[in-house]
């Protein structure tokens, strides 16, 4: 399990996923949906931090996420080089993906869609109903200090990495 101190998670990373969606026959957007997801949760709760507090463009590019006139494969695109690290939260935040991200976001994932992975369109619905699931997961996390309980139909992935790459 990971924890939180002077080193940094990665949990994820879009390069690994890109050619992937192509051989899945899905366009390079769906290779980064998922993980876009957590990006936007995360900004909608005020639990992102900002790599470059002093970079117009990435503020811009938050508060376009926010009034949702830009999809969060943007900001991960123009200013996160495509990888998802703890830095990129707040320390709450990056605790409670430390212990949810590799072992129980992708059975949710799966759950909440029915599809394969990059099956899941880069749309404003799926970021809409991945938040809801992460801020199911996120109060659970935040009243039992676990993840004992499941989300509907939903059981705890046994596949370490076997959806997300590092």
């Amino acid at each position: 399990m990971a924890s939180i101190d002077n080193n940094e998670v990665k949990y994820d990373d879009g390069y690994w996923h890109l050619q992937a969606a192509v051989d899945a026959g899905q366009p390079e957007d769906n290779a980064l949906t998922h993980i876009a997801c957590v990006v936007y949760w995360a900004i909608a709760r005020d639990g992102f931090r900002q790599h470059d507090m002093e970079d117009a463009g990435e503020s811009a590019c938050v508060a376009d996420i926010k009034a949702r006139q830009v999809l969060p494969t943007v900001l991960l695109d123009q200013y996160m080089d495509l990888k998802l690290w703890s830095k990129d939260f707040t320390d709450q935040v990056a605790e409670f993906l430390n212990g949810y991200i590799d072992s129980y976001y992708p059975s949710d994932y799966e759950a909440l869609f029915g599809k394969g992975l990059y099956h899941v369109p880069n749309t404003w619905e799926t970021y809409d109903k991945v938040a809801a699931a992460l801020d199911a997961r996120f109060a659970q996390w935040q009243a039992d200090g676990r993840f004992s309980k499941h989300l509907p139909g939903a059981e705890p992935s046994r596949k370490r990495f076997g959806l997300f790459g590092r």
